[in-house]
């Protein structure tokens, strides 16, 4: 993320105003979208393994027990 952050930067300083405000937005919607994907990804595998360690522990549990 920060490389694409320096890239936004190097972008910014080479090229001129009109083209570039457009692409720096599309370039910025497109880094939300990515964020807003990557966070989905992040919730969804801490969710599997929360409910992995859970299982884990009935069965261990459970195994104890028995």
């Amino acid at each position: 993320m920060m490389m694409i952050m320096v890239m936004m930067m190097m972008m910014r300083r080479r090229r001129r105003r009109r083209r570039t405000m457009m692409m720096l937005l599309m370039m910025m919607m497109m880094m939300m979208m990515m964020m807003m994907m990557m966070m989905m990804m992040m919730l969804v595998v801490v969710l599997l393994l929360l409910l992995l360690m859970m299982m884990m522990i009935s069965s261990s549990r459970n195994r104890n027990t028995s």
